[in-house]
């Protein structure tokens, strides 16, 4: 049988991050590096549209798949998946005050 890089378990890290351009190296080095995830939902991302769409992009996974809050400084949701996992990213329109 071929080995393939499936794992049992999908594992996620789900943090607050209080701002994600001040505590990116945090989060990669503290909870990133050391437990691999499969999928990693940030919020309090305090990013806004100013803020490069690549911003942030860690080795190995997709790029943020973003929520900025573009009406004040905080808030805002960010989620990126590991490279490889099957996952479809659907963009859905909100109502601005959800």
């Amino acid at each position: 049988m071929p080995a393939d890089n499936r794992k049992d378990n999908l594992t996620i890290i789900s943090a607050n991050v209080r701002g994600l351009q001040t505590n990116i190296g945090d989060l990669n080095h503290s909870y990133i590096i050391p437990h691999n995830p499969d999928i990693i939902a940030t919020v309090e991302t305090f990013l806004n549209p100013s803020i490069p769409n690549n911003f942030g992009k860690i080795k190995g996974y997709s790029a943020w798949h973003r929520r900025d809050c573009v009406h004040n400084t905080f808030g805002g949701i960010a989620v990126c998946f590991r490279d490889g996992l099957a996952v479809i990213a659907l963009d859905i329109n909100m109502e601005e005050h959800l």
